[in-house]
């Protein structure tokens, strides 16, 4: 990587040499670039993760515990489940 991208042979990587690497590299190896960018939190959209904040405002009638608990058919269902 160094011998190819390091263009000043000073030992280092300039940004702009990196770049050109990631660049090469998301076309020639696109599903490895992608797997490093899912271990590093980066999402399909490149954005990371610790930096969206989801919206995570439900009300309790929306939530599954809610709805299975009010319905005695579902429950029914859901405890029937469980004698198997």
């Amino acid at each position: 990587m160094f011998k190819t991208f390091d263009t000043n042979n000073d030992g280092f990587i300039e940004r702009s040499d990196f770049l050109t690497f990631y660049e090469n590299a998301s076309r020639s190896k696109a599903e490895t670039v992608r797997e490093n960018l899912r271990h590093h939190c980066i999402r399909a959209d490149l954005k990371k993760l610790s930096e969206v904040k989801e919206d995570e405002s439900f009300e309790a009638h929306d939530m599954p515990r809610f709805k299975i608990s009010k319905n005695d058919e579902y429950f029914s269902l859901l405890m029937s489940l469980l004698d198997h």
